[in-house]
């Protein structure tokens, strides 16, 4: 077998509907490693970069999973973040426990933890600088562009959370 890891250039979810219609949903390039050139990510730390990396990746993977059921429970979601983790490791040539390192040990805390608040910020606070677990990552920025991109994912953490009241 041949050990040379290959270089992903794009993937895809497939969306298979009970009356067998089908979606190909293409998946977020944010999963790739920031570009050499791309000053404004370059500045963003690593760890940064990773975990909204995961939980941009995660809120991909509840979308598909909302299209097909409506409710996710807590053990579906710990099911996406593992899956955002493996997706993430293997897009940027990371090992997993690289990636999980940066969402779990590096913010004080475990998978299960980082699970509960991720679903805290999903659907239980109003504002996303409420969350513990933004509050967590805040903790850990190191500048500006590092604020500006956790800003960014959690917004979009709460737009997603909030679309299911209505």
């Amino acid at each position: 077998m041949n050990a040379k890891r290959k270089k992903i250039l794009s993937t895809y979810r497939l969306i298979v509907y009970e009356d067998g219609s089908t979606d190909l949903i293409p998946d977020q390039i944010f999963l790739e490693k920031p570009k050499e050139d791309d000053k404004e990510e370059k500045k963003c730390s690593q760890r940064i970069l990773q975990i909204v990396a995961v939980l941009k990746e995660t809120l991909v993977l509840l979308h598909s999973e909302t299209l097909i059921r409506e409710e996710i429970n807590v053990f579906a979601l710990d099911k996406m973040v593992t899956m955002a983790v493996n997706n993430v490791s293997k897009c940027q040539g990371l090992s997993v426990p690289t990636v999980l390192d940066k969402c779990t040990r590096q913010l004080n805390l475990n998978k299960a933890d980082f699970v509960m608040q991720l679903e805290q910020a999903l659907y239980h606070v109003e504002d996303y600088k409420e969350a513990d677990l933004y509050k967590a990552i805040y903790k850990k920025c190191l500048n500006v562009e590092d604020v500006l991109l956790l800003k960014e994912v959690f917004r979009e953490i709460c737009v997603f959370g909030k679309k299911d009241e209505k």
